[in-house]
């Protein structure tokens, strides 16, 4: 990978000063720009197609590592359980995406904690093997299917 070093200009409100910033962006061997921020959707569904992870787009989640907690957190909508659901966990610290493919009707709605009537609240433990979900207690290991580096 190609690391690229960017001047950007930013005005300070508090005076007219210039700030000069330096963003640093990432690019892969076929030019695409992963950068340091998160990765969005697009982007997450290319790496994962180039890896032979098929997603559909309308039952797809994915979580980047929060900031503060070791925790991936996620609310995605309540129809993604009655259909196969990719859920994709983004470890930008070590630029790895951690692949699950979740079968119709595998989980019930009871067993899971919401976020109100129709997001679900998941925050499954980040460097956990098992992946588990730390409020309802399920484990997302049993719908892994691999690791991409990116």
């Amino acid at each position: 990978m190609n690391i690229i070093d960017k001047l950007t200009s930013a005005q300070n409100i508090n005076s007219n000063k210039k700030t000069i910033l330096w963003k640093k962006t990432i690019q892969n061997n076929n030019n695409h720009t992963i950068g340091t921020q998160k990765l969005e959707k697009e982007e997450i569904m290319r790496i994962c197609k180039q890896n032979n992870i098929s997603i559909n787009p309308n039952y797809f989640t994915y979580a980047h590592k929060n900031k503060t907690q070791n925790t991936y957190w996620a609310n995605p909508n309540s129809n993604v359980l009655s259909t196969t659901w990719s859920l994709i966990l983004i470890d930008q610290i070590n630029k790895e995406l951690h692949c699950f493919q979740i079968p119709a009707n595998s989980i019930s709605k009871n067993d899971l904690k919401w976020k109100n009537d129709i997001q679900i609240d998941l925050q499954i433990a980040y460097l956990d093997d098992m992946f588990m979900d730390k409020r309802s207690k399920i484990e997302f290991r049993k719908w892994y299917l691999k690791t991409i580096r990116y």
